[in-house]
């Protein structure tokens, strides 16, 4: 049907046209869309991860949870436990570190401790391209997280330049 939508309601049935959305209230529909397009940006996420693990000589996954969602308050609400654990295990599939990142604060807390928990390795990141300051909001996310220094690389190539 030409111009049918699924209904912002969630109950699965099409309705028809732009004049059948205006039944629903303005929030429920911007909320729908908004839950969409989220659902939309962590699913593209996790394919670009996915691609470049396979195709790029990568040691360190940088900004693992930097992206327009984080501007959406709470990362575990923004950031499906689901979501964050298939993240963790394609850097483990392809033994890449994640990065601890000082200037945006990236990943958070929970996301640290259960990448942890599944055995993942870490790597500290300033995003600095001038003189490198004290990481001192590093530091402390790797304290709050109760990272072991062993978990980290020791400033060495992974794996050798193909």
């Amino acid at each position: 049907m030409q111009g049918a939508a699924e209904s912002p309601a969630g109950s699965g049935r099409t309705v028809a046209g732009l004049a059948a959305l205006a039944r629903f209230p303005p929030r429920l529909l911007v909320l729908e869309l908004a839950d969409q397009l989220a659902t939309h940006l962590r699913e593209r996420m996790i394919e670009v991860v996915r691609e470049s693990l396979q195709r790029d000589e990568i040691d360190i996954l940088g900004h693992g949870t930097m992206s327009p969602l984080a501007a959406l308050g709470d990362p575990e609400g923004v950031y499906p436990v689901e979501w964050q654990e298939q993240l963790i295990q394609l850097c483990l599939d392809a033994d890449v570190a994640i990065e601890v990142n000082e200037a945006y604060g990236v990943p958070h807390r929970e996301f640290l401790e259960r990448a942890l928990r599944m055995g993942a390795r870490f790597s500290v990141g300033s995003d600095t391209h001038f003189e490198l300051a004290p990481l001192d909001k590093t530091d402390a996310m790797i304290r709050a997280a109760s990272l072991p220094h062993e978990r980290f690389l020791a400033g060495v190539r992974v794996r050798a330049p193909g």
